[in-house]
């Protein structure tokens, strides 16, 4: 089967960052709730930045250009 060339990549990182994730918890002695707290936390404010930007698109037809009235 034939894969992206960038899937290596991803693939890559997604492994990166459960081993970040399983370090942080063993080096804090994180419950499994904690755990989940904090990464629930840490995607949030990364999907609202991305969102952000396709907002800005959506509102201005410009990502880089912020909102607010004019």
């Amino acid at each position: 089967m034939k894969i992206h060339p960038r899937e290596e990549k991803v693939r890559a990182a997604e492994n990166d960052l459960r081993k970040a994730i399983s370090d942080a918890r063993a080096k804090y002695d994180l419950t499994a709730f904690e755990e989940l707290r904090i990464a629930t936390q840490v995607f949030a404010d990364v999907a609202g930045s991305i969102a952000k930007y396709g907002i800005r698109e959506e509102r201005h037809g410009d990502p880089n250009k912020p909102g607010g009235l004019e």
